[in-house]
């Protein structure tokens, strides 16, 4: 069993370097996060996950955080994307599908194959919470709807989509990026309004990420983020939800994160109920793998149905789009169609 097949991994690089080709064939994740800084032109951008994939035997995850409005790496090469918000308010779910099928076909394009999107968090736009505008609607039923679409969008063109940031942040006050939120919403509320977009979804969302909040209705008294919390990890999303998907950590370099969890004990996330685990930062990558190296090979047993989740989901995988300098630029000039109609 490799650690490598519990993550997904950020780099500095904008291109293959020797020593991102030598982290690779070491660490050798499951998949990889492409940030702004990762992003030079189309077609280099293009040659860059093919590199990343021709440095491994295997075909990874290659994702990216693209939602719309703040949240939209595609900004870099042109696109304008509305928000979540903006959708819901055309009031027709469709355009939430045609957005994500134009994404799914520029992605495609440029090698990546995951999307950590779309946001089902039902918070208010005004929130201090980081989610605001990326939220479709406090209603979950809205949400679900939305982001059902979305998702179905992304599948049409060979994505593979993520509902986040279970169990909900949107009753949270503010930014796990800086700090530990809470969640102060009774059991009862919080299974009837912000897992039940989730609930609703389950069965067509391939991943769901983690939100790091504290929910003291489910943990009680000790202040840790979902994703370290067996109650919600497993028996809330597996069990309650029905989730059979691949479930992943948020980032562990956010400050919500525990720093025994983060330096000493990435492994608490696996037992908790993540099949993956997200690390975003290129300096926190060697740590985590060899920390979480040592600690698996001390365990008992391996994590069986993570990776058999994860095995899964990498067979579906369909190969990359052709990149296609025409077809980029027709799908630069529809982007943004709903703010113009």
């Amino acid at each position: 069993m490799n650690a490598g097949d519990f993550l997904f991994i950020g780099f500095g690089e904008s291109r293959m370097t020797a020593a991102l080709s030598k982290l690779l064939r070491r660490v050798r994740p499951a998949g990889v996060i492409l940030f702004r800084r990762n992003l030079s032109t189309p077609e280099g951008t293009r040659k860059l996950t093919d590199a990343v994939c021709a440095a491994l035997d295997y075909r990874p995850f290659v994702a990216i955080d693209q939602e719309g409005g703040t949240v939209s790496r595609l900004r870099a090469f042109g696109f304008d994307f509305p928000t979540a918000l903006d959708l819901a308010r055309t009031g027709r779910a469709s355009s939430a599908e045609n957005q994500a099928r134009l994404m799914g076909r520029a992605l495609r394009m440029l090698g990546v194959n995951v999307n950590f999107a779309p946001v089902v968090d039902l918070s208010p736009p005004d929130s201090k919470n980081g989610i605001g505008t990326r939220s479709f609607s406090t209603d979950p039923a809205v949400a679900a709807r939305y982001a059902g679409a979305f998702l179905r969008g992304l599948k049409k063109e060979g994505v593979l989509g993520c509902l986040k940031h279970f169990p909900g942040l949107g009753s949270t006050a503010s930014d796990s990026h800086l700090t530990l939120p809470a969640s102060h919403r009774s059991a009862s509320a919080l299974l009837r309004r912000d897992v039940e977009p989730f609930r609703l979804l389950a069965k067509s969302a391939p991943f769901v990420m983690f939100g790091h909040a504290w929910y003291p209705a489910f943990s009680g008294k000790e202040k840790i983020p979902a994703d370290l919390d067996f109650k919600i990890a497993t028996t809330l999303l597996r069990g309650r939800a029905g989730f059979r998907g691949v479930a992943l950590s948020d980032d562990l370099a956010m400050k919500a994160v525990p720093a025994w969890a983060r330096e000493r004990h990435p492994e608490a996330f696996l037992a908790a109920g993540c099949d993956m685990l997200l690390a975003c930062e290129p300096s926190d990558v060697e740590r985590t793998w060899r920390t979480l190296s040592k600690n698996l090979a001390a365990m008992p047993a391996p994590f069986a149905a993570s990776l058999r989740r994860v095995a899964r989901l990498r067979k579906k995988l369909p190969a990359a789009a052709k990149f296609s300098a025409r077809e980029w630029g027709k799908a630069v000039r529809e982007a943004g169609w709903e703010r113009r109609g």
